[in-house]
């Protein structure tokens, strides 16, 4: 799903059951997630404490839309929301 469109209980919901379903099939969890269509809202790191996900990568193709060179784009980047 795409979580920046669910409300909190649901997003909760949705991650404990992906974790779930992971952890049956792999063995276990590392706290990645796929952020569906690349949907980010700035209020999303608050809405996903809680549900064990520490981590997700975000390709660059908006970026480049936005005109960032490649050069820029390289690394890793914190989020935080109200704290």
């Amino acid at each position: 799903p795409i979580l920046a469109m669910l409300p909190p209980e649901a997003i909760k919901d949705q991650t404990r059951l992906m974790e779930e379903w992971i952890v049956r099939l792999f063995g276990g969890f590392d706290g990645g997630f796929w952020l569906a269509e690349r949907v980010w809202e700035t209020d999303l790191p608050l809405r996903l404490s809680g549900c064990h996900l520490t981590h997700t990568a975000v390709d660059d193709h908006h970026f480049h839309l936005a005109g960032f060179k490649d050069e820029n784009l390289h690394g890793y980047y914190r989020s935080s929301w109200a704290g």
